[in-house]
């Protein structure tokens, strides 16, 4: 998903939502939260979207409400008897607390270290700070009692469904705010387009968009409307890719199979774009699926289609998308020149240059999709740096990564650490991992202090923490072991070593080095 432009109602106001993982890793599918929330590192969102890992102790969680959200989304792993790996949207009661008696109260509130999600949203609504939206995504675990860190195979698998939720239920929030005219999926407007799909809405919005859809399509008969039928198989097959589902991959294949069957109708000779669009959605499931060849076959193509004749956005994406299956299916090579032609088709206009007219909303989407791909690029150099160095060859010089700090800068050209922080900061964080593959610690070391000025310990604790640690690696290499000393101690203070007990290990053992 490539990130959108900022979110205001009539009054220009921007809506604020908060992403909050919670969960222990310590104890097997527990750790669900905080692993969604992991895997959402770098994943667009519109502005105002927040994300924050709260582990296991409620009272942050409200903390972090209390500084002010229109909507909340908790995701969690939650046992309601389904097959593992279930994803859930739940809409939660929230039990009014200046309603109960003294004793209930306390019996409901009084730990809040170990208090579940929904007992924090009773303390939130009894301090005034309950958003009025608000969902639980829940993951079905197959395993929480036996202590051990990771995620079962079958839940770990059921993240992207977690997150194409994430992305719905904003979608559907967003909408709501902003009161401009949304965007057909299917444009341009020489296909005709559907009528729009019922908003998601709680427990049921996914399932009744996905039935509401399948009988639009049963409405439908591709042999005297096929446009129409193609599109609607489109807007199924996608519905059906995003929603949960007891048996994801069966809607997975079904999905599949609505896609294949538009991409026949909406051909790639007489609709280019449309049947690019098709086929970039099937990468998406495959990739979901652990299927990479296929994945970025589909996102090869996609991206050859619309190349010249989509908006360079929507060019970008495929390619980027691409670059990401050649990466997690171990070409980390080939995915930084798809990655080097993401950046070239992305490239936004000057910074200040006038813009106006249709493709307005184009261009304010560009820096991001740029900074995306270039902090993609940038990441895969760097892991195949990592890998040449442990493996004793020189696969990626000095002057790879280069281009890669170029890469970097040119994006941060484009952000305003206002309007982007999240973006803006990895950035940083990214260019100090380079400098210290190059052994410039004093750059290392600076890089990582700006991405400190995002990464706080109060909004952003596990990055806070890693950016802490890194800073002082930089400054032990550097021989300045004061300031070492401060960074190893606030990154130990920071890691929970019951959620991050490899991390606090590494600060600890640090830490008693110098």
């Amino acid at each position: 998903m490539v990130g959108g432009p900022r979110v205001l109602d009539q009054s220009g106001r921007e809506m604020r939502i908060l992403v909050a993982g919670v969960g222990n890793v310590l104890n097997g599918d527990d750790g669900f939260g905080v692993e969604v929330l992991r895997a959402l590192a770098g994943h667009p969102f519109p502005e105002g979207v927040v994300l924050t890992e709260t582990g296991i102790g409620g009272i942050a969680l409200v903390q972090d409400l209390m500084l002010g959200y229109d909507a909340c989304i908790i995701v969690d792993a939650v046992d309601r008897g389904r097959p593992p790996g279930t994803v859930m949207v739940i809409e939660p009661d929230v039990l009014d607390v200046s309603m109960m008696s003294a004793d209930k109260r306390h019996d409901q509130l009084a730990d809040m270290h170990l208090a579940t999600p929904s007992r924090a949203l009773m303390v939130a609504q009894g301090l005034g700070c309950l958003p009025e939206r608000r969902v639980i995504i829940g993951c079905q675990p197959e395993e929480i009692e036996t202590l051990a860190i990771g995620l079962t195979a079958t839940v770990r698998a059921a993240i992207p469904f977690a997150i194409a939720e994430i992305d719905r239920c904003i979608a559907e929030w967003t909408r709501e705010w902003n009161t401009g005219p949304a965007i057909d999926l299917m444009e341009p407007a020489e296909i005709p387009p559907p009528t729009a799909a019922p908003s998601h809405a709680g427990p049921s919005g996914s399932a009744d968009s996905v039935r509401a859809l399948e009988a639009r399509l049963a409405s439908l008969t591709p042999a005297t409307q096929p446009d129409v039928w193609a599109v609607a198989a489109y807007r199924l097959g996608v519905a059906l890719s995003e929603s949960p589902s007891a048996v994801p991959q069966e809607a997975a294949r079904r999905a599949l199979s609505l896609f294949e069957q538009a991409s026949i109708l909406l051909d790639a000779s007489r609709a280019p774009v449309e049947h690019a669009r098709i086929v970039n959605a099937s990468g998406a499931v495959w990739r979901s699926m652990g299927s990479f060849e296929r994945a970025i076959d589909a996102f090869r193509r996609a991206a050859e289609l619309m190349d010249g004749r989509a908006r360079p956005v929507e060019t970008g994406a495929a390619l980027s998308n691409l670059g990401l299956a050649l990466t997690e299916s171990g070409d980390a090579r080939a995915a930084v020149e798809v990655f080097d032609r993401a950046l070239t088709v992305l490239q936004p206009p000057p910074p200040g240059a006038g813009r106006g007219g249709a493709d307005n909303a184009s261009h304010s989407e560009l820096p991001r999709a740029y900074a995306a791909a270039a902090l993609n690029r940038a990441q895969s150099l760097l892991a195949l740096r990592q890998l040449a160095v442990a493996s004793g060859h020189s696969d990626v010089d000095g002057d790879d990564l280069g281009t890669a700090v170029t890469s970097i800068d040119d994006a941060l050209r484009y952000l305003d650490v206002k309007t982007a922080p999240m973006q803006v900061a990895m950035l940083e964080h990214t260019r100090g991992l380079i400098a210290m593959q190059v052994h410039d610690w004093p750059c290392a070391a600076a890089a990582f202090t700006r991405s400190l000025s995002v990464f706080t310990r109060s909004t952003f604790p596990f990055q806070h923490a890693i950016a802490c640690f890194n800073r002082g690696r930089a400054w032990h290499e550097a021989g300045d072991l004061g300031r070492a000393l401060i960074d190893y101690e606030a990154a130990a203070q920071v890691f929970d070593p019951r959620l991050h007990r490899e991390q606090w290990l590494e600060a600890a053992s640090r830490l008693a080095d110098v």
